[in-house]
């Protein structure tokens, strides 16, 4: 069987996304009590971090 291609609704790779994703969680742990503002907790951003780690494990790329 042909293996199924993923297909994106953006135009980089995973590996981008993921790189994105990391730098912007640094940015709203460091930044925590300007983010409460927009209602971003800690537990929004470690969920976000848990859906990273995911789609790190997916491994799309190969």
């Amino acid at each position: 069987m042909k293996k199924a291609e993923v297909v994106r609704l953006y135009k980089f790779s995973d590996g981008k996304l993921i790189t994105v994703d990391k730098e912007k969680i640094a940015f709203m742990r460091r930044h925590a009590t300007a983010f409460t503002s927009f209602s971003i907790t800690a537990a929004l951003v470690k969920g976000l971090e848990t859906s990273i780690n995911t789609l790190t494990n997916f491994n799309t790329n190969t």
